[in-house]
């Protein structure tokens, strides 16, 4: 995970929390893009980061065309910046099969919603993913500021079950596709965990994969009714506060040892696998003093309708001191960064 400035990470995002710029006003311009399944780096980082249906923004250099996980998306300051970037990388590109034509200049510059009659999905777990208990109660302690701005806002769990087993068949079958050849002829070129899932991935018979597929398709249909009550499903982007550098996940929460090194992201590949749209929003900063995000889930397909929720839900957000986004210290930044060496 890429931090925003040269600093260890807990300190950086410590930092943002404290002025009055976002990581990215560290530079003139800057696009970073939520590949494949984990949006985490924005609500860590204190920024708005976009989830976008599979096909919107085209990916003609995955190895596995196929597969909806592998999605880019734009991360930016704020919703609008997010919908002027998305605006310049959607469309058809014919080397994705998944891709489709569309009219990127409509997601430029969102024109705010109407939020008071939505009806609204709080989870702070979607039903299955391990979250730390700090982060659920900052959860209910966050949406009780901005629920009365919805016409509802209810309490309700997805029904996501067997989500667990079918991300691990589907993600390490995924990367075995493309890096077996790299693990059988240049493992030392290889990450442990990649290696590590696509041993996993080889383990896997015919039937299991079958299976997960199946399952797969079940869970998604079921989020979809779950869905036609709602306009929206919010939840933690995170399932723990940002850590540092040093460590390359959560091995554990709340004192319960996780299944696997990716589990800690069950809150968002959880989302992943229903295909829907999702927004990271700034949410203010955790107990820690780091950014705290929520993500935001819209309806099959309603990529513009979310960014305009998202737009208006953002704004609200800005009346509080408690739940804006949190912006860095540019002061302490250049302290503690190292010069540059010379360059020979």
């Amino acid at each position: 995970m890429s931090e925003p400035c040269d600093l260890s990470a807990v300190e950086a995002r410590r930092l943002i929390g404290e002025k009055r710029l976002s990581p990215l006003e560290l530079v003139d311009s800057c696009i970073g893009r939520i590949e494949r399944v984990n949006p985490t780096p924005a609500g860590f980082c204190g920024v708005v980061g976009y989830r976008p249906s599979p096909g919107l923004v085209a990916a003609p250099e995955n190895k596995v065309a196929w597969v909806p996980f592998n999605v880019d998306g734009p991360m930016a300051r704020n919703v609008a910046d997010v919908g002027l970037l998305l605006s310049a990388i959607a469309g058809r590109d014919p080397a994705d099969p998944l891709s489709r034509e569309v009219e990127g200049g409509r997601f430029a510059d969102p024109v705010p919603a109407d939020l008071s009659g939505l009806k609204v999905a709080v989870s702070e777990d979607l039903g299955f993913a391990p979250v730390d208990n700090s982060i659920r109660a900052l959860l209910r302690e966050r949406v009780a500021f901005f629920a009365d701005r919805f016409g509802s806002c209810d309490a309700a769990d997805p029904d996501l079950s067997g989500a667990n087993e079918i991300f691990e068949v589907l993600r390490a079958v995924g990367l075995m596709a493309k890096h077996l050849e790299r693990v059988e002829q240049t493992p030392e070129k290889v990450g442990p965990n990649v290696t590590a899932n696509v041993k996993q991935g080889l383990s896997f018979s015919a039937a299991d994969v079958a299976r997960a597929q199946r399952e797969h398709t079940a869970l998604y249909r079921r989020f979809l009714r779950f869905m036609e009550r709602y306009d929206l499903l919010i939840c933690p982007a995170a399932a723990v506060p940002p850590f540092g550098q040093d460590r390359l996940y959560a091995e554990e929460i709340n004192g319960e040892r996780l299944r696997s090194y990716f589990h800690w992201i069950g809150i968002t590949y959880g989302i992943t696998l229903t295909t829907h749209p999702a927004i990271i929003l700034p949410c203010g900063l955790d107990p820690t003093g780091t950014p705290f995000g929520i993500q935001v889930v819209g309806r099959a397909g309603e990529d513009e309708r979310l960014l305009r929720i998202a737009a208006a839900l953002e704004a609200v957000l800005a009346e509080s001191p408690e739940c804006r986004r949190p912006l860095p210290d540019l002061e302490k930044l250049s302290a503690r960064t190292p010069e540059p060496e010379p360059v020979a």
